[in-house]
């Protein structure tokens, strides 16, 4: 008896085959691939949500002027994944940061007026979800999850003010299907970074 097992957000259903011999399991493989390409909601990784955690300094710091200005990244302690190198996608945050410290109260102005510098990071990590390993036909998917780090500091020194960081999962880059070893297929998905959620997701745990 062959067991097919489909995770469905945080479950998994079980189907129940007769026992697969010589030609009918590579159409089968080959029919699952298919059905695994064509509909996002069966793969392992479309479960996936929304990470989002803060380190914030005493409420005190932020009591009197907000002013901030834009300062690149945060430090390299403070940064999580390979660098995403998508300009476009880092100024898009910016604009929509921007909003969100506006709603709070602070003030954007030049570099040598701010009390506050703000730094943004975005990140890549690689990973592979899979379906446990222990049965006979098993899926698996290469994926990349992006992480924002949005960090502001306070004076000369830098001192660390308040941090926002936010994870979620960007694409499937490839699907692996098969019994002893994976047969992997490409995707065509690109980086789906949803910057206005992440944004306002961070923006609504400003202080």
């Amino acid at each position: 008896m062959i067991h097919l097992w489909v995770p469905l957000c945080g479950a998994s259903a079980r189907i129940a085959t007769r026992p697969l011999q010589g030609p009918l399991l590579g159409p089968l493989l080959a029919l699952l691939l298919t059905l695994g390409g064509a509909a996002g909601s069966l793969g392992l990784a479309g479960c996936a949500g929304t990470e989002i955690g803060v380190q914030e300094a005493a409420p005190a710091v932020f009591e009197g002027e907000r002013t901030y200005a834009w300062s690149g990244s945060p430090p390299e302690a403070g940064r999580i994944g390979a660098p995403a190198d998508q300009e476009a996608v880092a100024a898009a945050f910016r604009r929509a940061l921007d909003s969100a410290l506006e709603e709070h109260g602070f003030r954007k102005v030049n570099q040598n007026e701010a009390r506050f510098r703000a730094g943004l990071y975005l990140g890549v990590e690689k990973d592979v979800r899979e379906a446990d390993p222990q049965f006979t036909v098993y899926r698996a998917e290469r994926i990349e999850d992006g992480h924002v780090v949005f960090t502001l500091t306070e004076g000369a020194a830098a001192a660390p003010a308040w941090t926002g960081t936010a994870s979620r999962l960007l694409r499937v880059t490839e699907r692996g299907l098969g019994q002893l070893e994976l047969r992997w297929t490409g995707t065509e998905e690109v980086r789906d970074w949803q910057v206005e959620r992440l944004a306002a997701s961070l923006g609504a745990r400003l202080p």
